[in-house]
């Protein structure tokens, strides 16, 4: 990630948090643009981890 990146991420977030979302999220949608069942964040998280964990083994 560059600087760039990294202040752009911190102003949705802050956006987000003071005014909250400007729309509700829609699995269905994402799904369909995507073509998977989307993750939620705990499982994106546990999977990263494990990826990184099996990249160490090796």
């Amino acid at each position: 990630m560059n600087p760039d990146m990294a202040g752009h991420i911190t102003a949705v977030a802050q956006r987000v948090a003071e005014h909250g979302p400007t729309t509700a999220a829609d699995p269905e949608t994402l799904q369909r643009l995507i073509g998977r069942k989307p993750l939620t964040f705990r499982q994106f998280v546990n999977a990263s981890v494990d990826t990184r964990a099996r990249q160490r083994i090796r």
